[in-house]
């Protein structure tokens, strides 16, 4: 009878450490499934980081497709459609010139030209970084240069080149020429004063230096 015993507590114990085996067995199974799971979802997120961290901004100043513009600014009705845009009150000479951006000009569905109004009594400096706003991140500054009635800088931008850099465009360099005048503080006549710059022309431009330069 005693061995009985023996032999069934044995029995027992057997099966206990059987059921202990497969337990561990299933949280060890379960564990690396967790595992191998979460590394799926980290993978995921890595790679979903990656691809929007890769998509670069739309352009939407000068080189921007017209789709791209028209997205990012407001037109202004109160003249012929897609020429002028941002109405600004207070900003221009009265108040139906007060856009911030007119004689907005494209070439090949891509914005090759237009020009950009500042507040009175704008100097180059704050003006200057107003108008580099307008054009992607990665834009320099390549030359600039004060004429007898305007201040010239020319910016450079591998971006914009992307953009501009068709046969139908033809700007592979992404140069960019803006031409500050204080042109409406002075009634239209051709001036630049450095502390009262209240415009400015942007244009796709290929001019090498300076002298190169057509004028103001």
């Amino acid at each position: 009878m005693r061995r009985a015993l023996v032999l069934a507590s044995g029995a027992l114990l057997c099966a206990a450490c059987s059921s202990g085996d497969n337990g561990a067995g299933t949280a060890s199974v379960q564990s690396s499934s967790q595992a191998a799971s979460a590394a799926s979802v980290s993978s995921q997120a890595v790679s979903t980081s990656s691809a929007s961290a890769a998509a670069p901004a739309a352009i939407t100043g000068i080189g921007a497709k017209t789709a791209d513009w028209a997205s990012a600014h407001t037109p202004d009705t109160r003249f012929d459609a897609g020429t002028v845009w941002d109405p600004t009150p207070g900003l221009g000479s009265d108040d139906e010139h007060d856009a911030r951006f007119y004689l907005v000009t494209s070439q090949a569905g891509v914005i090759a030209a237009f020009n950009m109004r500042f507040p009175s009594r704008s100097t180059l400096a704050s003006a200057s970084a107003e108008a580099k706003t307008t054009l992607p991140a990665d834009a320099t500054v390549k030359w600039q240069k004060k004429f007898d009635t305007c201040y010239a800088i020319q910016f450079q931008s591998r971006t914009l080149g992307k953009s501009t850099g068709s046969p139908s465009v033809g700007d592979p360099t992404g140069s960019v020429e803006f031409v500050f005048n204080s042109d409406e503080a002075t009634g239209g006549q051709p001036s630049y004063n450095a502390h009262n710059v209240v415009g400015a022309t942007a244009l796709l431009a290929l001019d090498k230096t300076p002298a190169d330069f057509a004028g103001c």
